[in-house]
């Protein structure tokens, strides 16, 4: 390869790399923009000239024409690597930090993050006869067939205080009996996100092309204070959890 060809390429690696780095970040480090530029130069070249050597070793021709072209096909596959690297950590990056919405209604104790911002309604709730006051928040991702959906309720302290693990996997038992969920499995813990009961169980649906789906659903229900908030996602089993569904139901965490 000439000089002009060496000064040519090592400009574009630098080109290439400026821009993969604007497309993942809004700072760029020029340091590290400067480092991938020189491995985008080297690698190739080395990849070519292990080629030349095979060639040599079994005395097969490698002109320098020859050896251009290798080095420019090798230098594109390594350029367009590095580009789907960069746009999927974009979209990550995008997906992580400037979508996620902190979602923590008045009198609330709790703090959830949802992938976006969800649908908010006002709601009620009656227990021993008594109606409480709350609100949902919901979200659904029509791409997975996915939801998340909270439901907030401020009640009486004295009625929380006597909730325990038994009482509160009635109310979950019930809840699967009424959408018609199947096999529930229920984990209890008590942390200082207060009491929690989390229910995971399964249900059978026909699509349109009546095609049965297994779905998973959890729902995991903190109590604390006079604070009642449930937590429920779903979707198909076999994509269960999405990294949405797991990102929302870790969230949950005491508002400052």
């Amino acid at each position: 390869m000439e000089r002009i060809h060496l000064i040519g390429f090592f400009v574009l690696s630098f080109l290439v790399k400026i821009v993969e780095a604007y497309l993942t970040s809004s700072k760029i480090n020029f340091a590290v923009v400067l480092g991938s530029s020189i491995a985008l130069f080297l690698i190739p070249y080395v990849v070519v000239m292990v080629i030349k050597g095979f060639n040599k070793l079994f005395k097969a021709d490698f002109s320098n024409s020859a050896f251009l072209w290798t080095y420019i096909i090798a230098w594109i596959l390594f350029a367009i690597t590095g580009f789907i690297g960069s746009k999927h950590d974009s979209k990550e990056i995008t997906k992580s930090d400037t979508s996620i919405y902190r979602y923590s209604p008045k009198s609330s104790l709790y703090e959830i993050s949802f992938s976006k911002k969800p649908t908010i309604k006002e709601a009620s709730v009656q227990a021993n006869n008594t109606l409480y006051n709350g609100e949902i928040a919901e979200i659904s991702n029509l791409e997975d067939n996915s939801f998340q959906r909270v439901e907030f309720y401020v009640v009486d302290s004295m009625t929380v205080k006597n909730l325990d693990k038994e009482s509160l996997i009635k109310i979950a038992n019930q809840y699967s009996v009424q959408n018609g969920l199947n096999n529930p499995e229920y984990t209890y813990i008590e942390s200082d996100l207060g009491k929690n009961l989390e229910l995971r169980a399964y249900k059978t649906l026909t699509d349109k092309d009546k095609v049965d789906r297994i779905l998973t659903y959890v729902a995991s229900t903190y109590v604390l204070g006079d604070n009642m908030v449930t937590l429920f996602a779903g979707c198909e089993s076999k994509d269960f959890p999405t990294s949405d569904i797991q990102r929302f139901l870790s969230s949950i965490k005491r508002s400052k």
